[in-house]
């Protein structure tokens, strides 16, 4: 990774706390600045506004819960079961990994976003539901869960994984893989036990 790459990085992780501390208006570039060790001067060398900064922040969190399943909207899947599991660790070691810091930022700060650049949020966010509700409808087809609202059921899992940020703590006894895998065999036993 190149050296302005690590610095934008670097950027984007401060960013990410102090938006969540002092909410994205409270935030100014002065607080940045000093947040970064440089002048506000320097921020637009790697972003071209506050916002810009905002939008990368989101992007790359809805990029790594994305990403790694994105593959899954239109393969073969054999194994609901395994993918479900997987698809929901995935999402909750991002949640609830060093990013946890910013708490409910995603939700939060949305509507400081372009309508052009809120867009390519919430296309994310959409194909993340399809996917997981891809991932259930096999399921259904296989008849391994019984036929349900897919759209809600994406959403209710999307939901308690997100919200998770809110009480989970490290040192409360669960990783966030362990974390992912027991809301998955929650939402397993609801999807088995009947309609939603």
């Amino acid at each position: 990774m190149s050296d302005s790459k690590v610095k934008k990085k670097q950027m984007m992780d401060k960013a990410r706390v102090l938006f969540t501390r002092l909410g994205y208006s409270g935030a100014s570039m002065k607080n940045l600045a000093e947040a970064f060790g440089c002048k506000p001067a320097n921020i637009y060398n790697y972003f071209d506004s506050k916002e810009d900064l905002l939008f990368e922040v989101l992007r790359e969190e809805m990029e790594q819960i994305v990403q790694p399943v994105a593959h899954l909207e239109f393969d073969e899947i054999d194994d609901p079961l395994k993918q479900l599991l997987s698809f929901m660790q995935n999402h909750a070691r991002v949640t609830l990994g060093y990013r946890r810091s910013a708490k409910m930022l995603f939700d939060t700060e949305l509507g400081h976003l372009s309508p052009a650049k809120r867009k390519v949020i919430v296309d994310m966010r959409r194909q993340y539901d399809r996917i997981l509700g891809h991932i259930i409808q096999v399921g259904i087809d296989q008849n391994i869960f019984r036929p349900t609202n897919t759209k809600l059921a994406a959403y209710g899992i999307a939901s308690m994984i997100a919200r998770s940020r809110v009480w989970y703590s490290p040192r409360g006894g669960m990783n966030p893989d362990q974390v992912g895998e027991f809301f998955f065999r929650l939402v397993v036993n609801g999807l088995r036990g009947g309609d939603l």
